[in-house]
């Protein structure tokens, strides 16, 4: 089992909490005064059921 982060209204897995561009993500939408989602730890299998692909930042190069 591979563990990724994701967020409800996301379209991307990042393969850290701490990626940068899912962090950019949650500055952009707290500057713009939107309601945050919770950054969530789920199963690689489960994000791309759900039809989410790889963060071209930290998904590509560490997983297949």
């Amino acid at each position: 089992m591979t563990d990724v982060w994701v967020t409800a209204a996301g379209d991307r897995y990042h393969t850290s909490p701490d990626c940068m561009a899912l962090q950019a993500g949650q500055e952009g939408g707290r500057v713009q005064g939107y309601e945050l989602r919770d950054i969530d730890k789920v199963d690689l299998d489960k994000a791309r059921a759900f039809g989410r692909s790889a963060c071209a930042i930290c998904g590509t190069s560490r997983l297949a």
